[in-house]
């Protein structure tokens, strides 16, 4: 999602159950924390460093409309502070259930309530009270972490459930990390 308040940023959520990822330079990565009060629904965004944890549902910021994210030899923890949630698998939203997209309140999360998001997207679960939650980031820095070791490009091919495949196999096929259709 472009905000059209500030075309120089794109929005996407992002979650993966398999591995962490590095965050690419022209992007940060966000988890959030829900705070209620009188005035508005917010969704306090900190970011979470070089690296997405894996199971760790984040919201992208970029200045770029597309970025690759690459496996990561680091493998720190998940946060339990995290109101974020994330799906591996294609998911309708229910009731409660809310999907990033740009609204009358600007880029934040809306009822999405029957819609579907994609595979490895996050969303987050409210009370059926709000209406919408919108980004307030703090942007404090986290410190210079150690420096990782460069990932290994392999030439095994795995399809989506994350089992090892051959050459013969027809469908979506991850190969170093970057997902391919083979025909």
């Amino acid at each position: 999602n472009q905000d059209p308040k500030n075309p120089t940023d794109y929005y996407s959520t992002f979650f993966t159950s398999e591995y962490a990822y590095k965050v690419p330079t022209m992007a940060k990565a966000y988890e959030g924390d829900v705070e209620s009060g009188d005035d508005a629904d917010v969704l306090k965004l900190s970011n979470v460093g070089g690296v997405i944890p894996q199971g760790e549902a984040v919201i992208l910021k970029a200045t770029d409309s597309s970025i690759e994210l690459l496996p990561s030899a680091r493998r720190p923890e998940a946060s339990s502070e995290n109101d974020l949630e994330g799906t591996d698998k294609e998911k309708t939203l229910g009731a409660n259930e809310y999907a990033l997209s740009y609204g009358q309140n600007g880029v934040g999360f809306y009822l999405w309530n029957g819609k579907s998001i994609g595979a490895n997207k996050a969303y987050l679960i409210l009370p059926s009270s709000a209406k919408a939650f919108t980004f307030e980031f703090e942007d404090v820095p986290t410190g210079i972490s150690s420096t990782e070791q460069p990932y290994n490009r392999t030439t095994e091919t795995y399809n989506l459930n994350g089992i090892r495949v051959n050459d013969n196999y027809k469908g979506i096929v991850i190969k170093n990390g970057k997902k391919y259709l083979k025909k």
